[in-house]
């Protein structure tokens, strides 16, 4: 018995081949359809609004509503859940505006649940070593790749929050709390409210004054956050010319 099944949501409109995706889905024995929908629209208020996401998505290009699979698929790119795009067209058009989606993969129907299932593998098998590595970060169609290694700090904005690199910085349409979310590196600590520091970067804190030193930077430490920066410092065995107390 599978205890962890992927959670899957279908958008469909295709009644039949719904159909099919369910119970193909279901006789693997390690899925769990979570809902189904074959209105854009509506798939993506439901969405939007549930605390339960799934781990993949499978969707159908054309669909009911005023937004087709691609612009779904955009919309729902927002939660970094990969997806499965699903056609019985051979456009280029629709094969090309896909492209720019981060962590997808396109199929042609018919096409047999075994060739569905390796894609779902794969798909998520990518998705979590990327996830390992870096984050992504996306102006209309222009993906780049952010190494963890690579980031400095993040500093918070409202609801805005940018990460600085030694050569660049990128702004993220997010808050410090949700960047959080995404994050997943040990090296990558709260030090305040604000501010998210890289302990690759860390020079030296000075307890006593509440700053931590970056490089050329100075950041304010919460007096809420210390003990956690000494937790983690004693995690990873830093050495101790770091603390100024």
């Amino acid at each position: 018995m599978i205890e962890n099944k992927i959670k899957v949501i279908i958008i469909e409109d295709s009644i039949g081949f719904l159909t099919f995706l369910e119970n193909s889905l279901n006789s693997l024995k390690k899925y769990e359809i979570l809902n189904t929908f074959d209105n854009a629209n509506e798939a993506l208020w439901s969405i939007m609004k549930s605390t339960v996401k799934p781990d993949i998505f499978i969707i159908d290009i054309k669909l009911n509503g005023s937004l087709n699979g691609i612009d779904l698929g955009r919309h729902l790119s927002n939660f970094n859940i990969p997806i499965i795009f699903i056609t019985n067209y051979e456009d280029e058009t629709f094969y090309k505006e896909a492209q720019p989606i981060p962590f997808h993969s396109y199929i042609i129907k018919p096409f047999h649940i075994f060739t569905l299932d390796t894609s779902i593998s794969n798909l998520l098998l990518m998705h979590k070593k990327r996830k390992e590595f870096g984050i992504i970060y996306k102006v209309g169609s222009v993906q780049q790749f952010i190494e963890y290694s690579d980031i400095i700090y993040l500093e918070a904005d409202g609801n805005y929050t940018t990460v600085y690199l030694e050569d660049r910085k990128y702004i993220y349409r997010k808050s410090l709390i949700k960047m959080k979310d995404d994050l997943h590196n040990d090296d990558l600590i709260q030090v305040n409210k604000k501010y998210i520091i890289n302990l690759k970067f860390l020079k030296k804190i000075d307890f006593k004054k509440q700053i931590v030193f970056l490089n050329d930077i100075q950041v304010p430490l919460g007096k809420a956050f210390k003990q956690q920066i000494e937790n983690r410092i004693a995690e990873k065995s830093l050495p101790l010319s770091i603390q100024c107390n």
